[in-house]
């Protein structure tokens, strides 16, 4: 008999927080910050971190600059930096003890080689 139940996905379909890795800083209109603008829009509850190595700030939200500077859990990231910057978000997110990671991104085999 499996341990299985709705309540053990809660936290993928429900997250109590989320991180966005890669969104863009400097470029309001980049593709990135469609996932912020849906969460905002959807009005998202929880705690939304954003993450890109330049830190700064997104229309009042703090952008830090790595996964060990969030003070808090991270349920669920979304991610949009390139392919050959996954192993090291991957690496981040695990230390970090983060529960899903969701690529949105380009770079690995659908470009070629």
């Amino acid at each position: 008999m499996s341990n299985f139940s709705n309540e053990s996905l809660q936290w993928l379909f429900y997250p109590t927080s989320i991180a966005l890795a890669g969104v863009s800083v400097d470029n309001p209109q980049h593709w990135t910050r469609a996932f912020l603008d849906s969460l905002r829009e959807f009005q998202f509850q929880g705690p939304l971190y954003l993450v890109n190595p330049k830190g700064g700030e997104i229309s009042g939200i703090k952008v830090y600059r790595s996964f060990a500077d969030i003070p808090q859990n991270v349920d669920y990231v979304i991610s949009t930096v390139p392919a050959k910057a996954a192993p090291g978000l991957i690496e981040e997110c695990a230390h970090k003890k983060v529960k899903a990671v969701h690529f949105s991104t380009a770079g690995f085999s659908e470009t070629g080689d």
